[in-house]
């Protein structure tokens, strides 16, 4: 379609439609000449769409959005998955809680050791203290460690103005109680959550001074999913977190 000499893309109509199983739908039509429907394709993503050139020089789109509704709040959360991960991380065998448990003192004494001279005199450490030294100094001296990582996904509809709880309090170290309320997850997670959180405190042990077993909160993030709805993602790691680094 031409106007006055140039390419040319007009609104043709729109329709309502629903289906039980996907809620309500809101399909544009478009019409315009090839040039510009093909532009106009461009800028759709994550949109379902299509697009009929049989009848030239005029081509044809129409763009179907579902869950659409003119009473709906913009800023109501569509849908939300839950997923329990594990995160794996490579740690100084001084981190390990074995280690924390000799004390920092002697924590010191072993890297003092490790840098001694090779004519010095060989350290008399015996037990954990001598398991350390002889993995260290035998190049051992990391470990994988393993965490809980308990992952939310939001979606939220393509006209939301304001984004839900997550942008708040990242970096904060949430108790399991605390973090069970600000997302209220079903119960079959709220138990794995809570059996998580048993397991990592098991395989600490006792907690070093200073430190905080809790779900330290990530910051977000958002890409863009099917129906150009918005997935607004965010986690909590389980461990134990420095309290002078974190709140």
């Amino acid at each position: 379609m031409i106007v006055n000499g140039v390419s040319a893309l007009v609104r043709a109509g729109f329709s309502r439609d629903y289906d039980p199983s996907r809620g309500p739908s809101f399909t544009q039509y478009y019409e315009g000449t090839k040039e510009a429907i093909e532009e106009l394709e461009r800028q759709l993503v994550g949109v379902r769409y299509e697009v009929d050139y049989t009848s030239p020089p005029i081509a044809k789109l129409s763009i179907t959005q579902t869950g659409y509704s003119e009473n709906e709040d913009p800023n109501a959360i569509l849908d939300v998955q839950y997923e329990l991960l594990a995160n794996t991380s490579s740690k100084s065998i001084f981190e390990h809680p074995v280690a924390r448990a000799l004390g920092q003192a002697v924590i010191l004494q072993i890297r003092d050791a490790l840098d001694r001279s090779p004519g010095d005199a060989a350290p008399s450490f015996t037990g954990n203290t001598l398991k350390i030294y002889d993995m260290a100094i035998t190049g051992q001296d990391t470990y994988i460690d393993s965490q809980f990582v308990f992952r939310v996904t939001q979606i939220i509809g393509r006209r939301a103005n304001e984004i839900p709880v997550a942008f708040t309090d990242v970096n904060k170290i949430y108790t399991t109680a605390e973090m069970l309320a600000e997302i209220s997850t079903p119960r079959a997670y709220t138990t794995a959550i809570q059996l998580a959180a048993a397991a990592a405190q098991a395989s600490f042990g006792t907690i070093p001074a200073d430190y905080t077993l809790g779900w330290l909160k990530q910051a977000p993030t958002l890409n863009t999913v099917a129906d150009n709805k918005i997935a607004l993602n965010f986690e909590y790691w389980c461990y134990a977190w420095s309290d002078l680094l974190y709140s």
